[in-house]
């Protein structure tokens, strides 16, 4: 069976930690690793997502693709100061999937160094999750992407998201999170 796994990261609005936002990974245009277009070019998915290599686990999985995604020193901070919690873990089409979730101090974004390949980074607010202003993606987004540079992205991975934000969304996590974050 394939394996993939996924991290979700939050992080908060400073000054404003009522305000939580969702960073996503923007799918580039082209795809360094096949040397091929990419499919789904401007659509998004979440903050790190891949394929577990055979006989991979899943949280050597998780760091290295993160690493990959979102570069070392980044994945250096998550080892050492995010608190990773599981968001879902699934199967679909035979291929079982566990996604992670985690909140970040806004100021620790500045560590991600993406690769050549990658479309960039979208902060997005929660709320847009939540009055369903994320489009699903469709088959015919897979060669031109979404229209009008719309948002769009998997739905089973916007149902995750809306997890992780009822996961992360109390004040006190913000807080404490906040509070921890000052010796970064």
């Amino acid at each position: 069976m394939k394996k993939s796994v996924g991290l979700i990261l939050i992080t908060a609005i400073p000054n404003n930690e009522e305000v939580l936002m969702v960073v996503l990974q923007r799918r580039g245009q082209w795809n360094i690793e096949k040397m091929a277009p990419e499919s789904y070019p401007g659509c998004c998915q979440i903050s790190v997502h891949g394929k577990l290599k055979h006989n991979e686990e899943f949280y050597h999985g998780l760091f290295r693709e993160g690493g990959e995604e979102l570069g070392r020193n980044f994945i250096m901070i998550c080892q050492e100061k995010l608190n990773l919690e599981e968001v879902s873990h699934k199967c679909i089409d035979g291929e079982e999937i566990l996604n992670f979730g985690a909140f970040i101090p806004a100021k620790l974004l500045r560590k991600i160094r993406l690769g050549p390949d990658s479309g960039g980074l979208d902060l997005v607010r929660g709320d847009n999750f939540l009055n369903g202003c994320v489009l699903k993606i469709t088959e015919d987004m897979k060669r031109y992407g979404p229209p009008h540079g719309g948002l769009a992205m998997f739905e089973d991975e916007i149902q995750d998201v809306k997890k992780a934000l009822e996961m992360f969304s109390s004040k006190r996590y913000v807080e404490e999170e906040q509070c921890c974050a000052v010796s970064c």
